[in-house]
């Protein structure tokens, strides 16, 4: 079907009004959490017209069925993306993995990042994300204690002069969402409560969610960059507030100047890399993986421990004693190196999809005193830009 047929009653809607819905068509927008808000936000954006990166690692359960749009037993992203790509081809494409783990490059010539994710430790990774590249975010959350039917959706633009997401908090705040796994157990996420709203309520704040979207991709709704909208169904009530922009933000607003060094990490070792930086910055530099610790340590339920190679978000080897799944170990994530503890860990001649950094974008912050960082991106040009 045409897209002059398929859009010309939305094209002609309000919610399109003063500004060109062919602006809207191809927006790219990334799509964090498949969830009871994330299944449905999908779909709509996908049907009037965007491309939507859907990223979660999460299956799918028989306990979701009731109030989200997925399948139990399959990642929760595919089956979302499934359902967009059924209602328009080529609309939707599933990401199952953590977002932290993507790399920069994949957010690069984005057009809105959209979180839909419960997951308080994201705050942090997504607004530096978001600041660091200039790209407007909007949040869409909906209370789910099943204590009342209130929604919010905050839209924030740190790198665009306006509030962004990390503006209200304190350091208090981002401890409090930090979660530190017990380094004798498998080192996954603490169960969080199960969300207890309603698929009409997440309906609901998914719908404004959505237009939210479409209004701020199609360039007709600058104003809502760095505010919050709460919406009460009970008292059917919807309040938005502006959200003030704080020159003493723990994110600093830092924007990346990103430079791409043309080779993929399967290609490049992590001498390789140190010498790079070294270049760069006019001497030895200390490298910093971006939002994706390197991890040295594994273990396993049966008690095995051991040296071991990879990140935080890349898999644990099986146990050399039981044949069981490992995990890493806490304890073992470097967070920066130097070339003095690569040489120790005896890392220096990997490359560094061996060392875990296997997909395309992986940003690497080099910083030596007294020097401007260098954000270091392991890209091609091709692959850095949207397909």
């Amino acid at each position: 079907m045409a897209a002059e047929t398929r859009f010309a009653r939305l094209a002609e809607s309000a919610t399109f009004a003063g500004s060109d819905h062919a602006r809207f068509l191809d927006t790219r927008v990334i799509l964090i959490g498949a969830g009871v808000l994330g299944s449905r936000l999908a779909q709509e954006l996908a049907l009037a017209g965007a491309r939507v990166e859907i990223v979660d690692p999460a299956d799918g359960r028989e306990e979701n069925l009731g109030t989200q749009l997925v399948r139990a037993g399959e990642p929760k992203a595919r089956s979302v993306a499934a359902a967009c790509e059924a209602r328009r081809p080529s609309s939707a494409r599933a990401h199952v993995a953590d977002v932290r783990a993507l790399g920069i490059g994949f957010f690069v010539g984005a057009d809105v990042l959209l979180n839909a994710s419960d997951d308080p430790e994201l705050e942090s990774a997504l607004a530096e994300i978001s600041t660091g590249l200039a790209l407007p975010s909007v949040r869409v959350a909906l209370d789910g204690s099943g204590a009342s039917e209130l929604f919010r959706v905050t839209v924030t633009h740190g790198g665009g002069g306006h509030a962004c997401a990390l503006c209200s908090f304190t350091p208090r705040d981002l401890a409090s969402s930090a979660r530190t796994p017990c380094p004798q157990r498998p080192l996954v996420a603490p169960e969080r409560a199960p969300t207890r709203a309603s698929g009409a309520l997440a309906a609901m704040a998914a719908g404004l969610g959505a237009l939210t979207v479409m209004k701020l991709a199609a360039g007709s709704a600058a104003e809502l960059l760095g505010t919050e909208t709460v919406g009460d169904p009970g008292r059917t009530l919807l309040r938005r507030f502006r959200l003030p922009r704080s020159e003493h933000c723990l994110s600093g607003h830092v924007r990346f100047e990103l430079e791409l060094l043309d080779r993929l990490p399967d290609e490049t070792s992590l001498a390789e890399l140190f010498a790079a930086a070294g270049e760069r910055l006019g001497g030895a530099a200390v490298l910093e993986p971006h939002l994706t610790p390197l991890a040295t340590l594994a273990a396993c339920a049966c008690g095995w421990n051991g040296r071991a190679t990879g990140t935080r978000w890349s898999e644990a080897p099986r146990c050399p004693r039981c044949g069981e799944s490992g995990f890493w170990r806490p304890e073992g994530f470097v967070p920066r190196l130097d070339v003095q503890l690569a040489r120790t860990l005896g890392l220096l001649d990997f490359d560094l999809a061996t060392l875990g950094f296997t997909r395309p974008g992986a940003l690497f912050i080099a910083r030596r005193d007294g020097a401007r960082p260098a954000c270091l991106v392991l890209d091609r040009p091709a692959s850095t830009s949207p397909s």
